[in-house]
């Protein structure tokens, strides 16, 4: 989980990344509902 520039949640799964708090990473946006994006790890 994490948060864009905009402060929006997304949601995407860790890909056996090696990701700790507070990495940026690039996520491609697949979904969404009212508050919630949801994406994968590029």
């Amino acid at each position: 989980m994490g948060r864009t520039s905009q402060n929006k949640v997304v949601i995407f799964p860790k890909n056996n990344a090696a990701l700790q708090k507070g990495d940026y990473v690039e996520v491609h946006i697949k979904d969404c509902t009212q508050a919630t994006l949801f994406g994968e790890i590029i």
